[in-house]
């Protein structure tokens, strides 16, 4: 299952919210990403998650990380990271790296 299948499956739940937070660059100047630099303003920043969401025609919501990183220093600083939370607030799934399949059974779990 992929992302883009995931959030297909939970996008109408009103129990559910799916989010990616677009943060740093993880491979700026390197393999398929040499011409692009890392981001050092919010409109920069921006502009270039504008520029990622078109190219990849990603349609689940994007919140972009300010250019300090906060959100992703709370939650890992981990690109591509899945982070599961509770209608209680509190963290019910880490991943280090995103398992659709994964996150699937949890939300599954977490709906019952």
């Amino acid at each position: 299952m992929s992302t883009g299948e995931l959030y297909e499956k939970y996008k109408d739940n009103p129990e559910v919210a799916m989010f990616i937070i677009y943060q740093r660059e993880a491979h700026a100047g390197e393999m398929r990403f040499k011409d692009i630099e890392q981001p050092t303003s919010m409109e920069e920043r921006l502009k270039l998650a504008r520029s990622a969401c078109s190219e990849d025609n990603i349609e689940i919501p994007v919140l972009v990380d300010g250019i300090n990183n906060d959100v992703a220093m709370t939650y890992g600083r981990l690109p591509n990271s899945t982070v599961v939370i509770n209608k209680k607030g509190i963290i019910v799934e880490k991943q280090g790296w995103a398992d659709s399949k994964k996150t699937d059974e949890v939300l599954a779990g977490l709906l019952k």
